[in-house]
């Protein structure tokens, strides 16, 4: 995900609007929807998601195991 929605080349984050525009590109599912997903995927509230938030993830559902 961060190399497919990064428009900011090589920071290591995605934006709000970076998510938004991309997923709604992708699925042409909804603003609301692609917010819903943003802010679920931003675990630690940083505005952004970046390999922090994929730690975290991984973490919690210790997806390396499976």
């Amino acid at each position: 995900m961060l190399k497919t929605y990064n428009t900011r080349a090589g920071d290591g984050t995605v934006t709000y609007g970076e998510f938004v525009h991309g997923w709604m590109t992708l699925t042409s599912q909804t603003q609301a929807f692609a917010d819903a997903l943003f802010h679920m995927a931003d675990l630690n509230d940083d505005k952004v998601v970046d390999q922090k938030d994929y730690d975290m993830i991984y973490t919690k559902f210790d997806l390396n195991r499976m």
